[in-house]
């Protein structure tokens, strides 16, 4: 395999999707195909009145969609607070505590990672309201389909599963004016869903993605642009918390 992140006998992407001749007594043509990779966020912080955020930020990613990420903390020479701040804090300068990783030096299991953060003035307070992003932490921000049209089949080498939970729990005193609106997109193989849920004075967002098909017809590449884009806007739809009256 070409990704020295690939263990033997594992398969490099430009590997996928193949025959292959296994060699044995007789001797038979088998698929190379791969299991689904997973990428998982689950963000858990609390609120206060003036807008500061503190929680975790935990991470899991397997499959070839981990592939780059252990590059990536490589390329950084394990610099994790590095690490952290380009890939997923972008433009965002935390205070990062408590850092751990596991699975980053391993060519067979899933990456997992966790960090304690503290952001300040994260949100906004204006006029008894608390107006925030509740996707923290920003996986996506471009659309991969960018063309008006596409003239070939699309493919994803291997299914995928994107998923994302984002648990708020706001300060005493205030309650949830605005949510996000629901969303679900369905499309051949696959589908994107975008909920809210209320727990006493938590509000969590959840966020997936799942694409199980590999091949798609150019006929379905309009279904998957709109997926994709809903996946880039959900990430960035306000919550709104305002004072109890």
């Amino acid at each position: 395999p070409s990704n020295t992140q690939v263990p033997f006998p594992g398969l490099a992407e430009e590997q996928v999707n193949f025959k292959a001749w296994l060699i044995n007594n007789y001797g038979r043509w088998v698929a190379q195909n791969a299991a689904k990779s997973v990428q998982r966020g689950l963000t858990t912080v609390s609120l206060d009145s003036l807008g500061t955020i503190k929680g975790t930020f935990e991470v899991l990613e397997d499959g070839f969609l981990a592939l780059d990420t252990k590059d990536a903390i490589k390329e950084k020479l394990n610099d994790y607070k590095a690490f952290l701040q380009e890939s997923y804090f972008s433009e965002l300068n935390p205070e990062l505590g408590e850092i751990t990783f596991t699975g980053q030096d391993s060519l067979d299991t899933a990456l997992k990672g966790s960090v304690d953060f503290k952001l300040r003035d994260y949100a906004t307070v204006i006029e008894g309201k608390i107006y925030l992003d509740p996707s923290i932490i920003t996986f996506w921000d471009i659309n991969p389909f960018k063309a008006e049209k596409r003239e070939g089949e699309i493919d994803f080498i291997y299914p995928r599963e994107y998923s994302y939970m984002n648990s708020i729990t706001f300060p005493e005193g205030f309650v949830v004016d605005e949510l996000p609106t629901p969303i679900h997109k369905k499309f051949t193989g696959g589908e994107f869903r975008r909920f809210s849920q209320i727990e006493g004075s938590t509000v969590q967002l959840h966020i997936r993605l799942k694409i199980d098909n590999v091949l798609y017809p150019q006929t379905e590449y309009n279904a998957l642009k709109s997926a994709f884009e809903a996946l880039i806007t959900a990430e960035s739809d306000q919550i709104v918390l305002k004072r109890k009256e």
